[in-house]
């Protein structure tokens, strides 16, 4: 045997859910593929970027406005209430009179938010696609990169409707408020949905697994979609809380497989 020859433990996922580990060889000293040390590299990565997330969430929540000028929106944030409002009547909910303190407040407290908010792209979506390698190494099967693009997509959509919130805080009763608000439902939508679809896959790769628990609690974005849609003024926060939901299913799973309690 030569002397830069390792032993590294692998595992198989069965069809069914059965886990089988075994040792295989490589002979420059470094995990094999698919082993368990990278693996847990991936999933303690997954990890940090998992905790900074939901930490950028907090920073978010300080830094966008915490309620609104009126009390007939159900949404709460305001950037919430931003992303999904279909009409004038909902923007001017949200900002206020034109010309008041209160609207030049929130308009300050919007830009800044959607300028943070760019680094929370970058950050969740290191997460989610390191949540999914972690998962093709799991089982060795690249389907699972199949979730990148999507990943992407999110990214895209989150990034053009950060750009048109940006636009309607800077004039709410502007001239272009209707093919903005169009805009908006377009990007909004699609991103909300994508990542209704990603959470998806992680409740198939949880069952795959036989933890229905965890499978079940990520499907419920999937299912919130079609109400959030047609009735955005009470079933999108729960699009929303879902999608939180599964994230920190996801993450508790990452900070398992990474063994970072043990």
């Amino acid at each position: 045997m030569s002397a830069r020859a390792f032993y590294c433990e692998s595992e198989i996922v069965s069809s069914r859910g059965h886990v089988f580990r075994f040792n295989t060889l490589t002979d420059k000293g470094l995990p094999c593929r698919g082993g368990v040390l990278k693996e847990r590299q991936a999933f303690l990565v997954c990890t940090i970027a998992g905790l900074l997330s939901f930490g950028m969430v907090g920073v978010l929540l300080v830094i966008y406005p915490v309620r609104v000028p009126s009390a007939e929106t159900a949404f709460l944030p305001p950037a919430l209430a931003l992303q999904f409002a279909t009409s004038r009547q909902d923007i001017l909910a949200i900002f206020g009179a034109s010309g008041s303190a209160e609207r030049q407040a929130i308009t300050q407290s919007m830009l800044m938010g959607n300028r943070v908010d760019y680094g929370f792209m970058a950050i969740y979506a290191v997460f989610l696609a390191l949540f999914f390698h972690g998962q093709r190494l799991k089982t060795d099967l690249r389907a699972w990169w199949t979730v990148i693009p999507m990943i992407a997509l999110v990214l895209v959509f989150d990034a053009l409707e950060n750009q048109v919130l940006s636009h309607i805080s800077l004039s709410p009763d502007g001239p272009m408020l209707g093919r903005q608000l169009l805009e908006m439902q377009l990007f909004s939508w699609a991103k909300w949905s994508m990542l209704a679809v990603i959470s998806a896959v992680a409740a198939m790769a949880f069952l795959a697994r036989g933890a229905f628990v965890l499978g079940a609690l990520c499907l419920p974005p999937l299912l919130l979609v079609l109400p959030a849609y047609q009735s955005p003024g009470t079933s999108a926060v729960y699009l929303v809380l879902g999608v939180g939901l599964s994230w920190i299913v996801m993450l508790a799973h990452a900070i398992k497989r990474s063994q970072l309690l043990n």
